[in-house]
């Protein structure tokens, strides 16, 4: 709250006694005019020297206190209804805005997770197949006869006719 305090000038203090009576020795009204346009100047000036000073030791609470005199209740009472109203709003928001990014990641979580860990495996089975073929292509290429002897034509068992569990030699 913004607090008054009536500063005395010294020197208004000291012209007021010489300056009430005219030079007629009447205190006649006109002759006031000239004390008062003074004590305008003077008041003004001890006025925007102590303002300043208290400006500066003002805080902004009091301020903003001060700030509630200049505005009419009616529009008080408006402004403060549409504050309420839109930090309801908000908070509410917020609020749904949490649980729905709860919900999605939750969902991500038991859902999404498992299943992309399922695709991976399956990638990598498929991979392994597919190094196993490549490997099988390379024997063929390295082995041209080995394909006849894995197959088997004649007896001699699993390994073929020259192999180690014929009955060869």
């Amino acid at each position: 709250m913004v607090k008054l305090k009536e500063v005395e000038d010294e020197h208004f203090a000291s012209s007021q006694p010489d300056s009430s009576l005219s030079s007629s020795g009447t205190g006649s009204p006109t002759s006031s005019r000239p004390r008062s346009r003074s004590r305008r100047s003077s008041t003004s000036s001890v006025a925007s020297s102590s303002s300043s000073s208290d400006i500066a030791n003002e805080t902004l609470t009091e301020r903003l206190i001060a700030l509630k005199d200049m505005i009419p209740p009616r529009q008080r009472a408006a402004l403060q209804q549409t504050v309420k109203t839109t930090s309801r709003l908000l908070r509410a928001t917020a609020s749904w805005g949490g649980k729905s990014l709860w919900v999605i990641s939750t969902s991500v979580l038991l859902v999404v997770v498992p299943w992309s860990l399922a695709c991976v495996d399956e990638a990598a089975v498929a991979d392994m197949e597919r190094e196993m073929k490549a490997q099988q292509a390379a024997n063929e290429v390295l082995t041209p006869g080995a394909a006849s002897l894995v197959g088997g034509g004649g007896g001699g068992g699993q390994f073929g006719a020259g192999g180690l569990g014929g009955s060869g030699l």
